[in-house]
């Protein structure tokens, strides 16, 4: 088991640079006191700072410049479809290298998130990354990049585990306890530096050879969309169920199944493989929580379709009632494979 992400979400008492620079500054070395601390249990794999929606009179490209220490990710540009700001976000996360979202409440809204998202891909397809969309309200989760600052400031984890619950699953009897001593570990460290720790994510996330797609394979007996797909992806939910209560840790976030295609090396095959298509994607969305994360797809497609495509996946959050995320890769190629720096060689999907 590895500790995938410790992020520190900021709530500013004042939305004023110089108060928001302190706060980045010791959210740093708040971070790296923690960071000591779970590593004794899991190593810890990256550390993120997340800020809260960004308020319509503070300047979005003063914030995304703020200085941030190597090695940490920085998530501070979080807005809504319906904000006419959104249309300052390629330019800023191109050139700051920084993370955000955008929420999408209803269909009307749809358009123009995706209008972002194009003109982002088209100067720099690998830029897509680090944009998302939220379909809900916006949740504490360290996932990147829908990490956002909800009423509290505080710290959550999220874990890197799919080889322990493929031993586990079924029973969740020796990953609980694990995770139950660190829990009380990270409460002591939070109490003793004055921040809250509001929680685990645990959600089963993949990276790459640690596939969720080999696990829900196993438990269905079929390779991935085949019939017992959704029915493995079910089973699997209820053991993170299962896990968050045998534990008795906090949890916040969306604690789920996550299946993002580029992250994982099973489902990137499947995809290459054209047995998994955005399709058969979409119909696993009405359980997985992840949505459609990390898939690659054509541009021109994106631009006639991409609209209606989450129009669609918006009426499942609405049946779902769950919060939703969405992070697609529009790139220029028809077919065939595209090279993402952290990420490898990502097969585009066919609709």
């Amino acid at each position: 088991m590895r500790t995938r992400s410790i992020t520190y979400f900021i709530k500013p008492r004042k939305w004023e640079i110089d108060h928001i620079e302190e706060k980045i500054e010791n959210a740093h070395d708040t971070l790296e006191q923690i960071a000591a601390v779970v590593n004794e249990f899991a190593e810890v794999w990256t550390l993120r700072i997340a800020m809260p929606p960004v308020p319509p009179y503070f300047d979005m490209e003063e914030l995304a410049s703020v200085k941030i220490r190597e090695g940490f990710m920085y998530a501070p540009i979080h807005l809504d479809a319906k904000d006419e700001r959104i249309k300052a976000m390629p330019e800023i996360l191109l050139n700051y290298n920084v993370y955000g979202s955008i929420r999408i409440k209803d269909y009307d809204e749809v358009e123009k998130a995706v209008g972002v998202l194009l003109r982002l891909s088209e100067r720099d397809y690998q830029a897509a990354t680090r944009l998302a969309f939220v379909l809900g309200k916006r949740l504490a989760t360290p996932y990147f990049p829908l990490a956002t600052t909800g009423t509290r400031e505080g710290f959550a984890i999220s874990l890197l585990y799919v080889k322990e619950a493929i031993k586990d699953l079924g029973s969740a009897i020796r990953l609980p306890y694990r995770i139950r001593e660190m829990g009380r570990e990270v409460e002591k460290v939070g109490r003793k530096l004055g921040v809250e720790f509001l929680g685990f994510d645990l959600s089963l996330s993949p990276w790459m050879e640690e596939s969720v797609g080999e696990l829900v394979e196993k438990v269905a007996g079929v390779k991935i969309p085949d019939p017992g797909t959704l029915h493995a992806i079910s089973r699997i939910n209820q053991y993170i169920r299962n896990l968050l209560l045998v534990s008795g840790v906090k949890v916040t976030g969306f604690n789920e199944l996550m299946m993002p295609v580029g992250e994982d090396v099973v489902l990137k095959e499947r995809v290459r493989e054209g047995v998994l298509n955005l399709r058969d994607l979409s119909r696993l969305a009405s359980v997985c929580v992840a949505g459609i994360d990390m898939v690659a797809v054509n541009y021109n497609w994106a631009k006639e379709w991409l609209s209606s495509f989450i129009t669609d996946l918006l009426d499942v959050h609405k049946v779902k009632r769950r919060v939703m995320g969405i992070r697609v890769l529009p790139v220029k190629k028809r077919k065939g494979e595209v090279s993402f720096d952290r990420f490898g060689n990502i097969p585009i999907a066919n609709y």
